[in-house]
Formats: structure tokens, sequence, C-alpha cells
């Protein structure tokens, strides 16, 4: 699967990269993701959800454009406290709807917000924090209710992310199996 994780010329660069290194494209997965807005506080920049229909339709459309096609999973990257979450599902649906993506999918989400979404929409895709550092979603029900339900199960950050990584070669368990292996 490749990402493509920003909307301006991230983007770009990434689907100019794909088309270089891998020729068609359509031989990839390629997922993306939408809902998420850069901020500036405190001279700080930073992110935040953005789960409002016409933040979801933009960043489909953008994802759209800039691949030169529509992605293979358009996910939600995090539900939105300020919007509620049924609004957001169902704006992924017009996505779909509208052939800005061919599925979609959620990230970042507890059990029973998969469990609303699927009574609303078809979700293709689940990404969730896993890791040796982070299994609340093999704990909290997530990760067997996709896999319950057929729903492919994408994990962000495996090796713990850029502010876990440096711990892997210290966990004795980890280290002991990458050295069988």
């Amino acid at each position: 699967a490749a990402s493509c994780g920003g909307w301006g010329r991230g983007c770009r660069a990434g689907r100019v990269l794909l088309h270089a290194v891998l020729g068609d494209m359509a031989d990839l997965t390629v997922v993306t993701k939408c809902g998420m807005l850069r901020t500036a506080m405190g001279g700080r920049v930073g992110w935040r959800p953005d789960g409002r229909r016409k933040t979801i339709l933009a960043h489909a459309s953008k994802s759209r454009d800039a691949l030169g096609r529509a992605p293979d999973v358009l996910l939600l990257h995090a539900p939105d406290r300020q919007t509620t979450f049924s609004t957001s599902v169902r704006a992924l649906g017009t996505a779909k709807k509208e052939g800005l993506t061919r599925r979609i999918g959620l990230s970042n989400v507890r059990l029973d917000q998969l469990q609303e979404a699927m009574a609303l929409e078809d979700i293709a895709m689940v990404e969730v924090a896993l890791s040796p550092f982070d299994d609340t979603a093999a704990r909290n029900g997530v990760v067997e209710h996709c896999l319950a339900h057929g729903i492919p199960v994408l994990a962000h950050s495996p090796l713990g992310g850029p502010k876990r990584w440096k711990r892997l070669g210290q966990n004795e368990d980890l280290r002991f199996i990458a050295e069988q292996r």
C-alpha cells in the first residue's frame, strides 16, 4: 500500500516517485487519508481532526486529482469530536458514490465507532496503532471485530513510530526474535 499523506507538493512528489520507481500505479493498492487539518496554535504547528462533510470531500477530491485516479481506499484519519461520527462516515460514503475513492475505511477508531460505521457504510479497511508498544486495538476488540467481518487491518507505527522505534533493540523479547530470524 502506498499512502498519499498530504494535499500539496508532497502528494504530487509521491505520485512522481511511484511512477518513476514502480511504473504503472494500477498494480498498487493506494490508501490515503482525509479529515485532518494543519493548525497553528501558540507558535506551534499541529494537526487536528476535521470530520466535516466539506473537508472530507475536498480532501478526497484533492487526493484523486493528485494521484491521477481515485485511491483504492480513503480512510478517515481520526474521529472528530466537533462533528458527529455518522456525518463523517456518510461523507466517506458520498466520496465513494461520487467516484473520489473506490472504497472507504477508518483509522484510529474504537469498537463502538467501527460498529456504528459498519451500520452506515461498507467499511473496506481499518487502520490502528499496533506495535509491541501499543496493543490497545487488539485488547479493545477492534482487531477481533475486523477479522470476524473480513475487514483488513492496517497497522500504523508497527515499529513504535518515530518516538519509540529506538526502544526495539532494548526489548529482550524482540531482540531474541530478531536474532533467531
